[in-house]
């Protein structure tokens, strides 16, 4: 184990957290949507700080017991736990009672939580360092995927122009939408959005009035935003930004596919154990425990990553089952994925 977390920490894009790195400099964020019922939002928060707790304490006990083989199922356990007695202390004596018990159980186990609450979640460059796991996400999901493009057809196909005028007006106006390829750069613009969190088409500075799509991780708003700065230019004025989940207080979006990442990242943790096991399997000098623990996850891992992904399935909903389904050409030809993206998800970074 000492050696695996050696090569861990010096491999690029790779970093181990451990509980006791956390400090008020490099705290632990834990993000809540805020479009739920405040009781909800209480009940979310004092679990998630409940659980981190309960964790901490299981790894801690196996960890000196020198044995891990159960370490899911007791995480598991420890959650679902942590989750009912949060429950009932809400309901019993109220949430400000569970949120004291959970501090003076910090401070018995030595492992004392300093909770603080503040926005806009992400900042500019923080949102940066997101966006290619969030075109990860996009890519690696068909249903997510296929949401996402329909939003966007409708956002961009479904523009249409009305007012007075003669007909020969109405056809040039037209054609521009069309051969003007305007209705693709509005669907790149409302991909990134959604996806990114920020989209921004630039319409040119004058004289020019060329279309062109603004990289969201590269962008940067000046203080009053209405003005955009990107890598080598002096910032453009004619930007149309849109943004997908708002952020309070903030200039800057945030992507719509946040709540997926962590689960696309742990079904790649599953995916790296059961190839892990796979190999030790077909080691001749694998040793006969280290086997034994090899086919339990060879067993278990794949119901494990089935029960990710339709835990996915069911955050992404229906909400969009009903819109119309994305046209063949909705993007540019070449861009129908979105780059850069990782190929894979490691812990606390990307590949």
């Amino acid at each position: 184990m000492s050696s695996y977390l050696a090569t861990a920490k010096t491999t690029t894009g790779f970093e181990v957290l451990t509980p006791d790195a956390s400090s008020s400099d490099d705290p632990f964020t834990y993000a809540i949507v805020a479009n739920s019922s405040v009781d909800l939002q209480v009940n979310v928060a004092l679990t998630a700080l409940a659980s981190l707790l309960s964790r901490g304490e299981v790894a801690e006990r196996l960890l000196e017991s020198q044995s891990v083989e159960n370490l899911g199922k007791e995480i598991e356990n420890s959650d679902q736990h942590a989750r009912q007695s949060i429950a009932d202390a809400v309901r019993i004596r109220g949430w400000r009672a569970a949120a004291t018990e959970i501090r003076d159980r910090s401070r018995v186990a030595n492992r004392p939580i300093v909770a603080a609450f503040g926005n806009p979640i992400f900042d500019s460059e923080q949102l940066a360092a997101r966006v290619p796991a969030m075109r990860r996400v996009y890519n690696e999901n068909d249903a997510i995927r296929l949401a996402i493009d329909k939003v966007a057809t409708l956002m961009s196909q479904g523009m249409t122009i009305v007012g007075p005028g003669t007909d020969q007006v109405m056809r040039m106006s037209l054609d521009m939408l069309d051969v003007g390829a305007v209705r693709t750069f509005l669907a790149h613009l409302s991909r990134d959005a959604f996806v990114c969190g920020n989209g921004y088409l630039s319409f040119g500075q004058p004289p020019e009035s060329a279309l062109r799509l603004i990289a969201p991780e590269g962008a940067r708003l000046n203080d009053s935003g209405n003005s955009v700065q990107e890598p080598g230019s002096t910032g453009w004025t004619r930007v149309l930004h849109i943004r997908g989940a708002e952020q309070v207080g903030s200039k800057y979006g945030l992507g719509m596919l946040e709540p997926f990442i962590a689960q696309i990242a742990q079904r790649d943790a599953l995916i790296r154990k059961l190839y892990a096991a796979d190999c030790l399997l077909r080691w001749d000098r694998t040793p006969p425990w280290a086997k034994a623990l090899a086919e339990t996850d060879k067993k278990a891992v794949p119901q494990l990553i089935r029960t990710v992904e339709s835990q996915m399935q069911a955050a992404l909903g229906s909400v969009t089952e009903g819109l119309t389904e994305p046209p063949q050409e909705l993007f540019f030809p070449g861009h129908e994925r979105m780059e850069p993206a990782p190929t894979f998800f490691l812990h606390g970074g990307v590949s």
